[in-house]
């Protein structure tokens, strides 16, 4: 039986890297968002309006990562991902319950994101825990939908 353990970043450079090098495996690499390796990497996850999650595993291999980034009251989930052969162990949604916890006690209004039409499973599960589509547009040659869920 597998063993999965979800912690809050805490300013590890180690984590860091392990994050940024999921996050790019599976949007650039296995979703071909090209465009977005750069943000990734680059991003200054000690940012104080940046809070992450993430999942190990028995291993303590990083399989999972969910990214708030707050401005204001709004909160944008970003870097949103798991190894695919982890899928469908409800790594997602438990992430996401814990960034919803987090965006109660922060009194935000609500979480915001952006994705794409061709992530079907995301845009599932987006829509699966409330979220609603705000407006699309096309980026990139590609069409790009935003999300938002209203925190009580």
């Amino acid at each position: 039986m597998q063993t999965f353990t979800i912690k809050k970043y805490e300013n590890d450079i180690n984590i860091s890297k392990k994050i940024k090098e999921l996050i790019v495996k599976v949007l650039v690499n296995e979703h071909g968002l090209e465009e977005f390796k750069n943000d990734y990497m680059q991003k200054d996850y000690n940012a104080q309006n940046l809070h992450i999650w993430y999942i190990e595993n028995q291993d303590k291999n990083i399989i999972a990562s969910m990214l708030l980034e707050i401005d204001g009251k709004i909160g944008e989930l970003q870097g949103v991902c798991c190894e695919p052969e982890y899928r469908g162990n409800n790594l997602a949604q438990n992430l996401l319950n814990e960034v919803i916890i987090f965006c109660k006690n922060m009194n935000l209004e609500k979480l915001i994101l952006g994705t794409y039409n061709h992530l079907e499973r995301a845009i599932g599960f987006y829509i699966k825990n409330g979220f609603t589509q705000v407006k699309e547009k096309t980026e990139n040659g590609k069409i790009a939908k935003f999300y938002e869920l209203k925190i009580n």
